[in-house]
Parts: C-alpha cells; structure tokens; sequence
C-alpha cells in the first residue's frame, strides 16, 4: 500500500511539532506520548506509520511513543470520551473523512 502525499505530509507534521515540542533545558527528561491512529490496525500502513515512529525514537530516545489503537467504527464516540475525562491520547493522527 502506498501512501498519499497528504498522509505522508500529515505524518511529516505531527513528528516535526514532537520534535519542536520539547524545550532544550527539558532535553535529557523521559518523556512518554501515546498517539491515537485508526490505521495501526490497517496491515501494511500500520507497520509503515510505526516504522516512521520507531525512527523518531531513535533520534529522540528521551520520548517513547506508545500506539493507541481505535476503531474506525468507534473512532469518534472513544475519543469524545477519552477527552471529556481528560484522558485522551497526546497525539492524533486523523484521517478526512472520520469527523
């Protein structure tokens, strides 16, 4: 499976503003981000999105990212409740389409 340009540059965004997001004084902290994606669960786009995230970690190895899997079925009801609570993923990688 191949991926579109605007996935690709979604993906692209989302690990430049984790890059970004980190202040150099706060540089050496452990950090752990969970990221929400209904596509971990698609085969070959879900280990190609993970493999990306695996090579950020390996630059960033303060930051571990943790997979949040959902349903594309119960996408949009999860995270209604996940984020009321305040309990929702730090990272969203969302697709058109689902909102």
């Amino acid at each position: 499976m191949t991926f579109t340009r605007r996935t690709l540059m979604a993906g692209a965004a989302a690990l430049a503003m984790l890059a970004g997001a980190g202040a150099p004084a706060a540089a050496q902290d452990q950090v752990t981000l969970t990221i929400a994606n209904t596509q971990w669960l698609d085969a070959l786009r879900g280990e190609n999105l993970w493999a990306a995230v695996k090579r950020f970690e390996d630059s960033h190895p303060n930051i571990t990212l943790e997979q949040h899997t959902i349903s594309r079925n119960e996408f949009n009801d999860r995270l209604i409740t996940e984020m009321g609570a305040r309990q929702g993923p730090n990272i969203l990688i969302g697709q058109d389409g689902l909102f």
